[in-house]
Parts: structure tokens; sequence; C-alpha cells
């Protein structure tokens, strides 16, 4: 697990204090969060050599060119074919 602009074992409180600077999400009915899910093919694993530790690294590059400015969570999980949540 990465963060992106945040520490991830702190993430929530970073949100909430980045949310109260800006004046946003107030709302229950305000969208809080964006969830993305980047599935590679498990093929990628035996043809390319993909391991968790490369799709963590390859997803990580895509949320800072995405996301930046934004505080984001990267997430790999290597026990469902190498499927990345990017929050």
């Amino acid at each position: 697990m990465d963060g992106l602009n945040c520490d991830p074992m702190s993430f929530d409180k970073e949100c909430e204090l980045t949310n109260a600077h800006f004046h946003k999400n107030k709302k229950r009915e305000d969208i809080k969060s964006h969830h993305y899910i980047i599935s590679y093919d498990p093929a990628d694993v035996t043809e390319n050599g993909l391991t968790g530790e490369r799709a963590q690294a390859i997803s990580l590059e895509l949320a800072k060119q995405m996301f930046s400015g934004y505080q984001a969570l990267v997430v790999t999980h290597t026990d469902l074919s190498l499927e990345t949540d990017a929050l």
C-alpha cells in the first residue's frame, strides 16, 4: 500500500483535514471518494514476469499521472490475480 500526497496510515484523517480546509464534502450526499480498479491480465504473471511489487509500482506511477495534487491510496491485492485498487 502506498499513499499519494498522504500517509496511508492516516489517510482518513488527512482527507478530513483537507475537506475542512477547502470547505468540501460537508453534506451527506456529497461525493467523498472515487474508487478505481486496475485489473492486470493473469497471463502477465507468466508471460511478462509481473509480480505484486511491479504491479504496485506501475499502478502508483499511473496514480501520480492521473491524480497529481490529490490524495490517493494505491493498494495491490496479489491474492486476486494482481488486481489493484486506486482510490
